[in-house]
């Protein structure tokens, strides 16, 4: 088992490690296993990566923050599970809140009809483009 207590010790794995090091903002891209000591999206929220390991096809030890209770919680995901994502850029909340209000518009608009498109059916969908440039230019946003 290799385990990985620090992001240096995961920067300093040549052994064909899935680690990436991305600099010293310690982002990652959502490839591999996410470098020790960057944020991340988990099911509780935005936590940071502990450590990681190859065990058992990999898992992330991450802690995050219980605001209720004012204290920290340590969780592991095993087999790098989709359930972990990077954080967004600052591009990507951009335009995931862009296309939320062309959405939110285009609800306005069709009301309950049993036609209306999905958000995922929306994004693809010819009409999108439209509501985009009507929330580009009035600068719309969901409240």
């Amino acid at each position: 088992m290799k385990l990985y207590n620090t992001y240096a010790e995961a920067a300093e794995d040549n052994q064909g490690s899935q680690i990436i090091t991305t600099g010293p903002n310690w982002a990652w891209n959502g490839e591999g296993y996410p470098p020790v000591g960057c944020k991340i999206n988990t099911p509780h929220g935005i936590a940071e990566v502990i450590s990681v390991s190859d065990f058992g096809g990999g898992v992330v030890t991450y802690a995050y923050e219980v605001e209720l209770e004012s204290e920290i919680r340590i969780a592991c995901i095993w087999n790098k599970s989709a359930w972990i994502s990077p954080l967004e850029t600052p591009e990507q909340k951009k335009e995931r809140e862009e296309l939320e209000a062309a959405y939110d518009l285009y609800l306005t608009i069709v009301g309950d009809e049993p036609s209306a498109y999905s958000f995922e059916q929306f994004k693809s969908s010819p009409s999108v483009g439209g509501y985009l440039r009507a929330v580009r230019k009035t600068n719309y946003r969901v409240k």
